[in-house]
């Protein structure tokens, strides 16, 4: 990169150093006009301020930089020269002004303070740190005592001296103050051929008005907002992680906060990384024996990296980060934009108990489920042997963010933060938990939070559990008991003490409500609403017989005849009441779930996230490391003409182990493709089928449950020779 002196002193025009010519007074009058503008609308911006302070600062940014007076430089630092000629006489008021226009300072600092793991002796360098502002913000985050040394770089003397005498009489022995050149940052960066570095793409692209405006007005100041400078540091460094935003006050300035570290720092981890993503038994390359190179396998993100290694760049951003739960996954791809930032299940709605009742889980087990909210993954992992390792894989990367936010609470928060964020689905300053939780999560994940955390779990809103897909049939139910006037009933329903008492209250009250023919034909019976609002694709629906109100009343009546909805079925209950109550939650909100998974050797750190097609996943693990597949109903969604069925079975029975077992779920007592399952080898047996009246599990909404389990395979005789 070229000396910044030269590069002042070269791209600089000279009239910029003798004040306006003759010319330019029509542009001058111009700009004081509107700066006129600008000065009224800071006023309303930052009217807490004193009125003196806000016409200084408005003086000083808006009309003083063009009298002739201002134009003066120094010839031996001009660019220095001409910052300090700006800011000397406002230096006294900087914090005041620059608290509601210069945003992320603070969440900055909370981010940085999260990811740090050594928390003694630390060397700080604040680039650009002026006052010191940011220092008097990171020691209410972090003491002083932590930090061996605090240096305050800046361009501006004065600015320095603000910092001098904020520290001066605090007794403040270990910060020095430097004097020199920073560089600025970019608007907007060409990520093309370096996607995967940058630690998401959300709100990365600012709007070409927005680009050139805030470019040309920051360069009036001798402050060059080049792409380039971001580009550079996300080429040296690899990034942790990465926030792209705006701040609003003066017309979207666009801003983005970003951590780093350096890039090789993980390359000890390239290849066990990609060994937990796809079960292989070889860590480094040299544990891999000449005669299997060609046959282990490598992961997306493994390739991804390597690819990325051959032309000098860092890793998936991915890989820097302090837990790898997550597996890589390009953003770009068409495949992901689909769902349009938004996840489908905010609760899962497959009963646990069951599974573990069909499956009996050990610790020896490798197993394999779908995403969905991420509630019965974390219920495997609370059993008393969990599984040694659980892979989740589902297309939506949005149901992956939710599994992160949960494996991120267990490791920052306590039991009660959870139990707020995901027992009632509302916690308050959701943003100051989330910079607690940053250093868990992928920087992807992070982003999708920061945008849609605080109005997700607003403790004035609905909660979490009425966000997402899945929130439309509990909008509806409550809908519907509400303009009957029958929530006094379900309150009733919930809080039943007995199972006489709750049958009554179904019976009497509230199933004609539910279960009647108009609610049936404009609800429950159309395509659209099956889809949009339950996830039930029209091949699915065709599996649930003639009558899907029947389908209906059979998955109700046997539920409230069989089990209490007031502590023992929180999916009903959470249907009604939009949250958990404590005696009545999913297993990881229990008080043993969180003891287990909060101690030394939690079994959370052996899951794995996966975006992407099941046979994808499939492929791409180590031939026979699967013990258990639990694959639920999305089989329902296939053509019985097509040939979808036939390739997932082939890609699950090459991952599965001998012996291993699929468990799946249907609509249909019969499911059609068992008949493939059978044609590969598989012994299927019917877990559990719905008969009339009864109820096989908690959630009752399938129509049978399917264990598939695959053949031993036979010793083959070997001869004398070979032995």
């Amino acid at each position: 990169m070229e000396n910044v002196s030269s590069f002042v002193s070269d791209k600089i025009p000279s009239y910029l150093e003798k004040g306006l010519s003759q010319e330019q007074n029509s542009s001058a009058i111009l700009t004081v006009v509107l700066a006129g503008i600008i000065t009224a609308a800071i006023y309303s911006a930052l009217k807490k301020i004193k009125v003196g302070t806000v016409f200084l600062f408005c003086w000083n940014c808006f009309f003083k930089p063009f009298l002739p007076s201002s134009k003066r430089r120094s010839d031996h630092a001009p660019q220095q020269q001409a910052l300090e000629t700006f800011y000397e006489t406002q230096a006294s008021i900087y914090d005041s002004t620059r608290s509601a226009l210069l945003k992320g300072r603070e969440d900055s600092l909370k981010l940085l303070v999260s990811h740090v793991q050594k928390i003694d002796n630390l060397v700080w360098v604040d680039v650009g740190g002026g006052t010191g502002h940011n220092v008097e913000q990171m020691i209410s985050i972090l003491p002083l005592k932590h930090f061996k040394a605090i240096y305050i770089v800046d361009l501006s003397s004065s600015l320095l001296e603000v910092a001098r005498q904020r520290f001066e009489g605090q007794g403040f022995t270990n910060e020095g103050l430097i004097c020199c050149v920073d560089f600025g940052i970019q608007s907007s960066a060409n990520t093309i051929g370096k996607v995967n570095t940058v630690g998401g793409l959300a709100g990365r692209h600012v709007p070409w008005i927005l680009r050139t405006f805030w470019r040309a007005w920051f360069e009036a100041d001798r402050v060059f907002l080049d792409p380039a400078r971001r580009d550079y540091l996300e080429y040296r460094f690899g990034t942790i992680k990465s926030l792209n935003l705006y701040n609003n006050i003066l017309g979207r300035i666009p801003y983005y906060i970003w951590l780093g570290c350096d890039k090789s720092k993980s390359s000890s981890l390239l290849y066990r990384i990609n060994a937990l993503a796809t079960e292989s038994p070889y860590l480094v390359p040299k544990d891999v024996p000449s005669s299997e190179v060609l046959t282990v396998k490598t992961s997306k993100s493994h390739e991804a990296a390597m690819s990325n290694e051959s032309r000098n760049l860092p890793y998936p951003s991915m890989y820097y980060q302090k837990d790898i739960y997550r597996v890589y996954y390009d953003e770009q791809k068409p495949v992901y934009r689909q769902f349009k930032d938004q996840y489908i299940y905010a609760f899962t709605w497959e009963d646990p108990r069951e599974d573990d009742r069909i499956l009996h889980f050990t610790k020896d087990d490798t197993v394999l489920a779908i995403t969905s909210a991420g509630d019965n993954i974390l219920s495997y992992a609370s059993l008393s042997s969990p599984p040694r390792r659980i892979h989740c894989v589902d297309l939506n990367p949005c149901q992956g963010h939710l599994l992160e936010l949960k494996l991120a609470a267990f490791k920052s928060l306590s039991r009660e933060e959870i139990w707020q964020m995901f027992g009632e689905g509302k916690i308050d300053n959701f943003k100051n938990y989330l910079l607690r939780m940053s250093a868990h999560m992928s920087s992807n994940a992070f982003q999708f939070w920061y945008k849609y955390g605080p109005k997700t779990f607003d403790i004035k809103g609905n909660g979490l559990y009425f966000t997402g897909f899945s929130k439309w049939p509990l909008k509806f139910t409550r809908y519907i008991f509400k303009m009957a006037g029958m929530g006094d009933y379900v309150e009733e329903l919930c809080n039943a003490k007995t199972m006489k008492q709750q049958r009554l209250v179904w019976q009497t009250k509230l199933r004609s409500k539910l279960l009647n023919p108009v609610f049936s034909t404009l609800f429950i019976g159309n395509p659209f609403f099956l889809w949009k609002a339950l996830g039930v694709p029209a091949n699915q629906a065709s599996l649930m017989g003639s009558s899907v109100f029947k389908y209906l009343a059979d998955t109700l009546d046997p539920i409230i005849n069989k089990y209490m909805i007031s502590d023992d079925n929180y999916f009903y209950y959470l249907c009604l009441k939009g949250k958990y109550s404590k005696s009545n939650c999913p297993d990881y909100l229990t008080k043993s779930a969180f003891r287990k998974f909060t101690s030394n050797d939690s079994p959370l750190n052996n899951i794995r996230i996966h975006t992407d097609y099941l046979n994808d996943v499939f492929s791409r693990m180590t031939k026979h490391s699967l013990t258990i597949a639990i694959i639920m109903d999305h089989m329902d969604w296939f053509s019985k003409e097509g040939s979808e069925a036939n390739e997932e079975i082939e890609a699950l029975d090459g991952a599965l182990a001998p012996g291993g077992r699929v468990m799946l779920r249907s609509a249909s007592k019969s499911p059609w493709y068992i008949k493939n399952f059978e044609e590969f080898g598989f012994k299927c047996t019917p877990a559990a089928v719905r008969e009339d009246g009864t109820a096989i599990d908690r959630v009752n909404m399938y129509a049978s449950t399917w264990l598939c389990e695959k053949p031993l395979e036979k010793a083959r005789n070997m001869s004398t020779l070979e032995l």
